[in-house]
């Protein structure tokens, strides 16, 4: 799993779901991942998932109907989107998770050219404010495909971060996987004249 920084940095995580309700986080430290340490219970209510990291104080939640799982990540002062990647299961089972290689569980993602949206002149005029996740994959060409809306405050802005997105490209890769997840986060404020 990934999440996004609004500060446009990813945090890579690995998760696993207990069957009996609980979330463990095992987060990169280095070229490595950490043990696995225990967040809040998860509870999937009708088509909804949502579960806390104790740690951060993120709550997360995602729409299980979609294709792919990944969602809104808030806290009191900061937003952001999630998507999950399905690992090989033989990193899934793995108990001894600090053992792991982050390049070799999930390669970073390194943009190339990251395209920042303009401002809609028609929120401006409204004098209105949000913000857009999106999460996508990207091929290793560098491309990004399939860019889905996590989250849009204002479907004003939906054009113009859907266009940035697009116009985004990352380093390209050799080998496996043939598609990676990334997400990106972009918030819509305005500064007051003075």
């Amino acid at each position: 799993m990934l999440y996004e920084q609004s500060t446009s940095d990813n945090d890579y995580v690995l998760m696993r779901f207990d069957p009996v309700g609980t979330v463990h986080f095992a987060r990169l430290r280095g070229d490595e991942f950490r043990i696995w340490a225990p967040g809040s219970g998860w509870t999937a209510r009708r088509d909804r998932l949502s579960f806390m990291d104790s740690r951060t104080g993120n709550q997360f939640e995602a729409v299980l109907g979609r294709s792919s799982l990944g969602g809104t990540w808030k806290t009191e002062s900061s937003n952001g989107g999630w998507w999950c990647a399905r690992l090989d299961d033989a990193f899934a089972n793995s108990q001894k998770v600090e053992s792991l290689n982050a390049n070799d569980v999930m390669p970073p993602l390194i943009p190339h050219a990251a395209t920042t949206p303009y401002y809609p002149l028609r929120a401006i005029r409204q004098a209105k404010e949000g913000h857009a996740a999106i999460c996508f994959l990207v091929e290793s060409t560098g491309a990004i495909v399939e860019p889905e809306f996590i989250e849009l405050s204002d479907d004003i802005f939906r054009e113009t971060a859907l266009r940035a997105v697009l116009a985004s490209t990352y380093r390209g890769w050799t080998g496996e996987p043939a598609a990676r997840p990334g997400c990106r986060t972009f918030n819509f404020e305005l500064s007051p004249v003075g």
